[in-house]
């Protein structure tokens, strides 16, 4: 009866050693997706030359089914929560060029998992906005840039904060806004270049077998669509968005997923923000999207909450400023 119970005891080791191991890959995958989606410019602000917008948003992507595939399934980690905190600054060189920052910091947490959560500083990301003025009321927008880590995380951690990922993106937005009326319509679309990354093994399985710790991550699309009401004081819009990757495999049944898998998410939501006028106009935004469809990826709902304030460091550019309207 000992022995039998000792060789019970062990094929019960070696089984929980390959669960986390599937759990481990599993978060690591569906956290990439999300970084692809979190790290883009989305926004329609233009700050007049001498001033700037900064700001702070803070938000939370939460989900407990993911896509393994097209197959949406329970995942087996629970509620998964990808914590996020932003600083963002935006300058204008002139009227119709802006400079852009964000810094990120984030933290990576589930809750039916003994393994520790990270969290830390995770990237930079810089970009150019320039603006063209078609009509009074129809601009087009490019925005250019790219990202690089801040830190140098662990990317094959389970909650890894990041995937190394060095990244390069290009994007035109079409943008409509009748002043007099307060209506806001805005289309979109990016193409986004990612980098190789290196993983913590020696080789690994795709579609094929690999004998190497470089992965080649797919580069991806992002589309968007918005509109709704905006004037300087009040902004309430609907936001539609689609992310997808350009390449990649799907997760088999019961097999482990990987960061070239093919990745796809489809999310609608609503935006709004609110100038306070007691509080010399800082702008109090928020955001709620939730994914309807995907394709290995988290069936999420994320919120975002900031402020963002407008300075000018000029008295024709302070003046300027309170007539900008922005959006997160």
């Amino acid at each position: 009866i000992r022995e039998w119970q000792l060789k019970a005891q062990s094929s019960s080791t070696k089984l929980i050693k390959i669960m986390l191991k599937k759990l481990r890959t599993l978060f690591f995958f569906l956290f990439c997706l999300q970084f692809a989606q979190a790290q883009s410019f989305t926004d329609g602000l233009m700050m007049p030359k001498n001033s700037m917008c900064v700001g702070f948003n803070f938000g939370q992507e939460k989900f407990s089914s993911y896509w393994e595939g097209t197959l949406l399934r329970s995942s087996p980690m629970g509620n998964q929560t990808i914590s996020t905190a932003n600083f963002f600054a935006n300058y204008g060189i002139k009227n119709n060029l802006n400079f852009l920052v964000n810094v990120a910091y984030m933290a990576n947490s589930a809750d039916h998992t003994p393994i520790a959560g990270m969290s830390g500083l995770q990237d930079i990301m810089l970009g150019l906005k320039y603006q063209i003025k078609i009509t009074k009321n129809f601009n087009a927008i490019l925005i250019a840039g790219g990202s690089l880590p801040l830190t140098n995380y662990v990317a094959a951690y389970p909650f890894a904060i990041g995937n190394q990922c060095k990244t390069a993106f290009g994007k035109l937005m079409l943008q409509y806004y009748d002043e007099k009326k307060g209506l806001d319509f805005s289309i979109q679309s990016g193409y986004t270049l990612r980098s190789n990354i290196k993983i913590d093994a020696p080789d690994y399985y795709t579609d094929v077998f690999v004998n190497s710790n470089e992965v080649a991550i797919p580069d991806a699309m992002q589309h968007q669509i918005r509109g709704g009401y905006c004037t300087y004081r009040f902004i309430f819009e609907g936001v539609g968005t689609i992310y997808q990757t350009l390449g990649g495999f799907d997760m088999r049944r019961q097999d482990l997923p990987f960061p070239s898998n093919k990745q796809e998410s489809t999310r609608l939501g609503v935006f709004s923000a609110y100038r306070i006028k007691s509080l010399a106009d800082v702008q109090l935004a928020g955001s709620l999207m939730y994914a309807v469809n995907g394709r290995n990826s988290g069936q999420s709902l994320t919120y975002i909450v900031g402020l963002f304030k407008n300075f000018g460091f000029t008295k024709q550019a302070a003046e300027s400023c309170k007539a900008a309207d922005h959006k997160m």
